[in-house]
C-alpha cells in the first residue's frame, strides 16, 4: 500500500513538471492555483451516540487524494476520495472492514501554513476481505460531515511540491439501515495523515 502511494506521488511530480515547463498563461494559473493532496491515513471509527451497536470500532488505515482549486483570496475547494481498511472488534471479532468515502470541501487559507477545509461526505462501510461469506447486516452508507485542518511543514513558491503536510480529520456520520443492522446509527471517525501537496 504505502509502495503505491509513493509511487503514485513520484508519478504525479514527474507528469507536472514537464506541463510546467511548456505552460502558456492560461496553464500556468491553472498549475499555480491547483490543490492536489496525497497521503497516507490511519483512522479510528466508534459509535457515537448510538443505540444499536454502541460498541462498534474499527482501527484502519489506507490513503486518501483530493483535488481542487485555491484561489488568491485564501478560498478554495476540494474533491476527494479516502480508502480505508482495518479489523472491527464489536460486529464479527477480527473480521476486515472497508471504509471508503467521497467529499466534497470548501477549503480556507488561514494562514501560510494552515488550512482548514468542511464539507460533506458519503460512501460505504461494510465487512469486506474475509474468507467466509459475509453477513449482509454488516454492511451501511457513510452520510455525513467533516472538518479537517491541515499543517503545512515545508511551504514553499514551487508548482511541483508546495508543501509537506499533516491533516488531521474529524468526521461525523450516519449510516442508515434497517434497526437488525449490525452497524451503529451514528458513528464519529477521527484520522490522521501525513502526506504532499502538488
Amino acid at each position: 500500500m504505502l509502495r503505491g502511494l509513493w509511487g503514485l506521488m513520484l508519478a504525479l511530480a514527474i507528469w507536472l513538471l514537464p506541463a510546467q515547463a511548456s505552460a502558456g498563461p492560461r496553464s500556468r494559473w491553472f498549475l499555480e492555483h491547483l490543490a492536489l493532496d496525497v497521503a497516507g491515513v490511519t483512522a479510528w471509527r466508534v459509535a457515537w451516540a448510538d443505540e444499536r451497536n454502541p460498541g462498534f470500532n474499527m482501527i484502519g488505515g489506507g490513503a486518501e487524494l483530493h483535488f481542487g482549486l485555491e484561489f488568491d483570496s485564501g478560498v478554495g475547494f476540494l474533491l476527494g476520495t479516502r480508502a480505508l481498511f482495518g479489523p472491527s472488534s464489536s460486529v464479527v471479532e477480527g473480521q476486515p472492514f472497508g471504509d471508503v468515502t467521497g467529499q466534497a470541501l470548501l477549503l480556507f487559507r488561514v494562514t501560510d501554513w494552515v488550512r482548514v477545509a468542511a464539507g460533506a461526505s458519503g460512501g460505504r462501510l461494510w465487512a469486506c476481505c474475509g474468507s467466509d461469506a459475509v453477513d449482509p447486516r454488516a454492511s451501511a452508507a457513510i452520510l455525513g460531515g467533516l472538518l479537517r485542518i491541515g499543517v503545512d511543514f515545508y511551504p514553499r513558491q514551487s508548482n511541483a511540491l508546495k508543501a509537506i503536510s499533516l491533516w488531521l480529520r474529524i468526521d461525523i456520520d450516519g449510516h442508515p439501515g434497517q434497526s437488525e443492522s449490525l452497524l451503529p446509527s451514528t458513528s464519529l471517525s477521527m484520522a490522521g495523515s501525513f502526506g504532499i501537496r502538488i
